[in-house]
């Protein structure tokens, strides 16, 4: 059975069509790899091309792009895997108006104008959960349909629309956050002199936005052009983990975000296929985000980072083999190896101040002590290791026998996966959140 969302007037029309269909019987989705070789039309790319150099000349804002950045920023017909979709025409009939009221002074600045194009999206509207969606990002025509998206579809949205204008606009995210839960996807405006100005999607604009706001071990740059020296071009695809490194369009922008430090760091073990991975802890689990070569059992991995936990492993099987010892690369960039000093072990007590202590930053944490509740606390040697457990009293956890400078979580029976990790002062005993 065939079914078109974009052949109805609006969403709800399209909706109500959908669920009469799954009503009567069961769909079952199915992944498809869809090669665009044999999809794109010759009169597709000619109208693009055609299209994108136009609005290139055209607009004021576009004059002092170079060929280069128009090749990456403007001129592409697709974003990443959303479904290919005829969208530049309409989308430069929606927004080709967009410095109409601006002065000569303002036209000609791309941040600028980049702000007036973002107010003219704010009927769109952010939806945080689509779990249960089975299209892994919204085509540009679905969008403008559905009038809705999550992260990676709004800042596509912001993508595709300042393409159709001549306005360079990349697209931004940080595998997984290295200090909190979830990960994030927002974009970043190029400037006349070719520098980035990061914003939010259709939300905070450029010099608003702040990514920093939550610790970033990693951001990476989606881009058209393919990236020579990435993994893919090293190992089989099945022989990395899920994620970014899988692919060929990227960048490693992180020391355009944040103070950066390499880690040098050698394996126990042989490295078979000669790649070394590090992982950050998200949602309960150590979760990769870099890769390094390794030269007999050490690797070098580059622009990490500070103030942030790592754990290095290694890929086999389609399994992630985890080091020992986490790493902590602090605020002036050293290596502190994380081990736990089993002849130095301490009575901890955690109170209430202690789990709410501000970092300057928005990350998240949910532990919270409540009273007469049952706690764990964990450290971490190769797995997650049970020091013991106690029941709140007071505000206050008792833990005893806790080995000193290792990795540790506190968590209740039932935890809900968005408890982090830290560690713990060695005078002071105060916790150290990641």
């Amino acid at each position: 059975m065939f079914f078109d969302e974009l052949s109805y007037e609006d969403f709800d029309q399209a909706l109500t069509a959908f669920r009469h269909i799954t009503d009567s019987i069961e769909l079952y989705p199915q992944k498809i790899n869809v090669q665009d070789l044999g999809e794109v039309s010759v009169d597709y790319l000619r109208e693009n091309i055609d299209l994108a150099f136009k609005s290139w000349e055209r607009f004021p804002w576009s004059k002092s792009y170079n060929f280069e950045t128009f090749c990456e920023y403007i001129l592409p017909y697709r974003s990443a895997v959303e479904p290919i979709q005829n969208w530049r025409r309409e989308y430069l009939l929606l927004y080709e108006t967009v410095g109409s009221q601006l002065s000569k002074h303002e036209t000609e600045d791309p941040v600028y104008v980049c702000g007036i194009l973002q107010d003219l999206l704010q009927d769109f509207t952010f939806i945080g959960n689509q779990k249960k969606s089975i299209i892994p990002l919204l085509g540009p025509m679905s969008l403008q349909l559905r009038r809705q998206g999550n992260c990676p579809d709004l800042a596509n949205l912001m993508v595709f629309a300042g393409r159709s204008i001549g306005l360079a606009i990349a697209y931004d995210f940080t595998p997984h956050y290295a200090a909190s839960s979830n990960r994030h996807f927002w974009n970043a405006v190029i400037t006349n002199s070719g520098e980035t100005i990061p914003f939010n999607g259709i939300e905070d604009k450029p010099g608003i936005y702040d990514p920093n706001n939550k610790r970033l071990g990693k951001v990476i740059r989606k881009t058209y052009s393919a990236n020579r020296s990435s993994l893919v071009f090293k190992l089989p695809k099945a022989q990395i983990p899920r994620g970014y490194m899988q692919t060929i369009h990227y960048k490693d922008v992180t020391s355009e975000y944040v103070e950066v430090a390499n880690l040098s760091y050698k394996f126990k073990q042989p490295v078979k296929n000669g790649i070394g991975y590090l992982s950050v802890y998200n949602l309960a689990r150590w979760r990769p985000i870099d890769w390094a070569e390794v030269n007999n059992t050490e690797a070098i991995f580059t622009d990490l980072g500070v103030d942030l936990v790592y754990l290095p492993f290694r890929y086999i099987n389609k399994r992630c083999v985890y080091e020992r010892f986490p790493i902590l690369i602090n605020e002036e960039g050293k290596k502190v190896v994380l081990r736990a000093n089993q002849s130095h072990k301490i009575s901890f007590k955690m109170t209430h101040n202690m789990v709410n202590q501000d970092r300057l930053y928005e990350e998240t944490n949910s532990l919270d002590l409540e009273e007469g509740k049952l706690y764990r606390m964990y450290y971490w040697d190769r797995r997650w290791i049970l020091i013991g457990e106690n029941i709140v009293i007071n505000g206050n956890l008792f833990i005893d026998n806790v080995p000193m400078g290792a990795l540790y979580k506190v968590q209740p029976i039932q935890p809900d996966k968005f408890e982090r990790i830290f560690t713990i002062g060695k005078s002071t005993h105060q916790i150290y959140w990641y």
